[in-house]
């Protein structure tokens, strides 16, 4: 087997067997694992939110879903993060009985800003939750919709949010006949109607 052959093969290997192979093994695999997931086991997570996921205005669903989920045992933050922003998730933590805690270590990496863990494995295939703004865009929302969360929108607006994203309602509020009166407009449809 020629160099080539070599590197092949070994870039067609998953990284727990390259770390195998380069002789580093399960430690230390294990420890940049859990560096990435704020001092858990890849396993043992049920969804991770990036920081700036995490700064973002209103709350992600699926991070609610998995606090509420059976197996959550613990809701990590990053240090790094603003815990400002996270105070509705730290809420709901408490609520469900979760173990709360922030990690700020030079051991742990940037990008992911929460993470809700189970105490044993588990395995969930896709951890990451999808960007609210992809998602909403790929649902066909409006621009304004999607760029203000916890902003205010007609009838119109508010029932396509509920029939495309149900699940994000909790992050707008109907404008009222008073707002209009006062002025106000969606900032979907930039309109007054309600």
């Amino acid at each position: 087997m020629d160099e080539r052959d070599k590197i092949k093969h070994f870039a067609s290997k998953d990284k727990l067997e390259q770390y195998l192979i380069q002789g580093k093994g399960i430690e230390e695999f294990k420890k940049q694992e859990k560096s990435l997931f704020l001092g858990e086991f890849r396993e043992r997570v049920i969804k991770a939110l990036s920081i700036p996921q995490l700064h973002e205005e209103g709350t992600y669903p699926e991070i609610e879903e998995a606090i509420k989920d059976p197996r959550a045992k613990k809701l990590v933050i990053n240090r790094k993060a603003d815990l400002k922003k996270a105070a509705e998730y730290i809420r709901l933590a408490k609520e469900y009985n979760l173990q709360f805690t922030t990690v700020d270590s030079e051991n742990i990496q940037d990008q992911i800003g929460l993470v809700v863990a189970s105490d044993q494995g588990i395995d969930v295939d896709n951890i990451y939750v999808k960007e609210r703004s992809e998602k909403l865009r790929e649902l066909g929302l409006p621009q304004g919709v999607i760029d203000n969360p916890k902003g205010k929108l007609c009838k119109k607006c508010y029932d396509e949010v509920k029939r495309l994203a149900p699940e994000e309602l909790k992050n707008y509020r109907p404008l009222s006949f008073f707002d209009r009166i006062l002025g106000e407009k969606c900032i979907g449809c930039k309109k007054d109607n309600g």
